[in-house]
């Protein structure tokens, strides 16, 4: 893709000056995605500092981590409209001025509360990242290289995870709070420099108009193919978080008898993989033709994995590791799943395509995670043991998955010769 034979989408040859802007233009997308995953990794790492700081509990500390996801999660809708009016330049540089904005507050906040309106600030920022790093994709590659550069930009900014974890602890440990979340700050005010430096103010080719293409986010609904891939997009994220954010660990101590630290070996495991399948999958989506073949492929191995975990009586600790990892791993079909989006949507609505995408994926996350736990304690409560009630939650799972993909199954080819 980046050689110097690398053709456009409309089969002309790009120039050396060209492939230089599209590789800054991945590292720069790697790097906000890096920041935002930082963000999202760093809970675990400063609620119990905050805990002792401000004397308050786990339940009330567990606020001030998710009310982030939630300012996010609210203001998505606005901003993806806006993003497709005013362009990723303009919003990249809004999102990450007031990213940084609220990691100052952090850096120098004195009390729960100034704690708890700078998560909100980040959250606001968050809200638009994802999607704005889609359009200047969608801008800069084809439609063919758009699944393969996001693969890309997920596996280099998932580095962003890991400094919010363990070299986060090291460098509290070590600096003061405030030295240590100022020096997030400033290279959060860097990428803004850089964006404007690099991400152009209008698309490079102006070659593709749909003037007749719906314009809201009620006409995208209303398109069956969207509807469909929506569908799907529904269990993209909230299988792998419910499992490596929430019950994976209590799965493997309560039914398997791991350790806390062997649980988390295996947990550090399923991320490693799904970093690896993001490069995979990125890869694939370029290489293979038959994109919805892939896709089903990938979301049915998950769905049959599931459903293996609940059928099972007592599969034992090598082989659930295994199904684990290869559910996670398959998980990571929502690269595919974007470029689909894409491919379906005129490049004047991507940016309320990827935001509706986005949405219906981290919307699901908190309800199957809620309801994962309400069906081990309808179980508990009829009398089934752990394991019988852990294979309850992981058939419910299962099915949920099922039926996504049946409806996902009648959309049309995404190829993209």
């Amino acid at each position: 893709m980046l050689s110097s034979r690398s053709s456009n989408c409309h089969g002309a040859y790009v120039s050396e000056q060209t492939l230089r802007t599209r590789r800054l233009i991945i590292a720069l997308c790697a790097a906000m995605f890096a920041l935002g995953q930082f963000h999202r990794a760093a809970g675990s790492v400063f609620a119990p500092i905050l805990i002792d700081r401000f004397s308050v509990s786990a339940t009330v500390i567990s606020g001030l981590v998710s009310i982030m996801f939630l300012a996010a999660v609210l203001t998505q809708l606005p901003l993806g409209a806006a993003l497709d009016r005013y362009g990723p330049r303009l919003m990249m540089s809004c999102s990450v001025t007031v990213i940084a904005l609220g990691t100052v507050l952090f850096a120098v906040g004195q009390s729960y509360e100034d704690m708890f309106a700078a998560r909100i600030i980040i959250g606001f920022g968050m809200a638009s990242l994802g999607a704005s790093i889609h359009v200047l994709v969608a801008w800069s590659f084809s439609r063919r290289e758009f699944g393969y550069v996001n693969g890309m930009v997920i596996t280099l900014g998932s580095a962003g995870g890991m400094l919010g974890t363990y070299p986060l602890a090291l460098a509290l440990a070590h600096f003061e709070w405030s030295t240590v979340f100022a020096a997030t700050a400033i290279a959060a005010f860097a990428l803004v420099v850089a964006i404007w430096s690099i991400v152009p103010s209008t698309p490079p080719d102006q070659q593709e108009l749909f003037s007749d293409q719906p314009g809201s986010y009620l006409d995208l609904i209303q398109l069956p193919e969207v509807r469909r891939i929506l569908a799907l997009g529904l269990v993209t994220f909230a299988p792998m978080t419910t499992i490596t954010g929430l019950w994976g660990g209590p799965f493997l101590q309560d039914v398997h008898g791991f350790s806390a630290e062997k649980s988390g070996a295996v947990l550090l495991a399923l991320f490693a993989g799904s970093v690896v399948a993001a490069f995979m999958f990125g890869h694939l989506d370029r290489s293979i033709s038959q994109r919805k073949a892939m896709i089903l492929t990938a979301a049915g191995i998950s769905t049959t994995c599931l459903a293996l975990l609940a059928l099972l009586p007592a599969p034992g600790p090598i082989v659930t590791t295994a199904l684990l990892l290869v559910i996670i791993f398959c998980q990571t079909f929502y690269i595919p799943l974007g470029a689909h989006m894409r491919k379906v949507v005129p490049i004047q609505l991507v940016g309320r395509a990827s935001i509706l995408l986005s949405l219906v994926g981290v919307a699901a996350i908190p309800a199957m995670q809620t309801g994962f736990g309400a069906i081990l304690d309808l179980a508990r409560t009829a009398g089934f043991g752990i394991a019988d009630q852990f294979r309850f939650s992981f058939g419910a799972m299962a099915l949920a998955m099922a039926l996504s993909v049946t409806c996902y199954a009648f959309v049309r080819q995404a190829d993209d010769a």
